[in-house]
């Protein structure tokens, strides 16, 4: 089997991500070549935009990075949406709480030790 593009890979995981842990609204994905500058520009590997409240929130990832760094940034990002999903009045007090680091840790042990990563390629 052929290996897929980073970009393809990113896909896979947001998809799979969308199927197992569903939020409200939703999410979109972008992987660019170069990330928006009002978030960080190239120095960061990548952001969740929440606006406008009227679409569901757009994850960027910035595609000039390993695969791993891409597929660890697109969970953290997503793990962003779920708080804001489960918290949207107060998400921002609790960005980077331990909260935060709960809903990613689960999502990182499905992915890593739960078969999430052979699973991600299927979906």
């Amino acid at each position: 089997m052929a290996r897929c593009s980073n970009r393809d890979r990113c896909h896979q995981v947001h998809r799979w991500l969308r199927s197992e842990y569903p939020t409200k609204k939703g999410t979109r994905l972008r992987v660019v070549a170069r990330m928006p500058v009002e978030h960080g520009g190239n120095d960061s590997d990548g952001v969740i935009v929440f606006e406008p409240a009227s679409l569901p929130p757009l994850i960027y990832i910035n595609a000039n990075r390993s695969r791993s760094t891409i597929v660890y940034t697109t969970l953290h990002e997503y793990a962003h949406g779920l708080l804001v999903d489960r918290h949207p009045r107060d998400w921002k007090a609790i960005e980077h709480s331990d909260q935060f680091f709960r809903i990613l840790g689960i999502l990182e042990r499905r992915f890593l030790e739960q078969d999430g990563e052979r699973q991600s390629r299927d979906a």
